[in-house]
């Protein structure tokens, strides 16, 4: 049961963290942005939208590396738990 929560709450949060910039750029870009700095830039939207998607990239080694060694239920329980402690970031 505690694995079927890890994964379930694992794709709530990538899913949620992957359909956050289609309602919040519009509103980062424009006059109204609720940001100190200002509205943020076409770059630095780009950044926002495409970082989760290039740091999962990037941990895949640290992925397969822990899978192979400690198995697919650990590892899913190692990602559960800082996903979802981000999940209510969002």
């Amino acid at each position: 049961m505690c694995a079927f929560v890890a994964v379930n709450g694992i794709a709530f949060v990538s899913g949620s963290a992957y359909g956050w910039p289609a309602p919040m750029l519009p509103l980062l870009q424009s006059l109204e942005s609720p940001l100190e700095g200002g509205a943020v830039s076409s770059s630095e939207a780009s950044w926002l939208s495409s970082i989760m998607t290039a740091m999962r990239l990037a941990s895949i080694p640290a992925y397969m590396w822990t899978h192979d060694r400690l198995g697919r239920k650990v590892t899913a329980y190692l990602i559960a738990v800082p996903s979802s402690s981000a999940g209510p970031c969002w």
